[in-house]
């Protein structure tokens, strides 16, 4: 599959459990998606991972109004919210090494 601006769902997964009634229920579905810039990750919806990526790396738009991804060492960085980790990564590759970051995201279908 391919979707807007290059990005590719390049295979699909799903999460089962089993129910109080002994029977398989899926309790998450995710793709792998592919930027344009080559980064893979997990998505649910990749439209979506697509208007986010480009929010994050080419407009750097979460970057406005006092926000640097420029941590001094050993900063302790907290992204509450952190959607699919997007902008966890954006952080970490920028991170001095000894920078410790921690991306909380609490929907489960988001983060699972």
């Amino acid at each position: 599959h391919v979707h807007a601006a290059g990005h590719r769902a390049t295979r699909r997964s799903a999460t089962v459990a089993a129910g109080a009634d002994g029977g398989l229920r899926v309790v998450h579905v995710s793709m792998l998606c592919e930027a344009p810039d080559g980064l893979l990750f997990e998505c649910i919806d990749p439209e979506e991972a697509q208007f986010l990526h480009a929010e994050i790396f080419a407009h750097r738009a979460y970057e406005r109004h006092g926000v640097s991804l420029a941590a001094p060492p050993r900063t302790a960085v907290l992204d509450v919210g952190a959607n699919i980790g997007l902008f966890s990564l954006a952080c970490a590759a920028l991170m001095d090494p000894l920078a410790r970051l921690v991306a909380v995201e609490p929907v489960p279908d988001i983060f699972a």
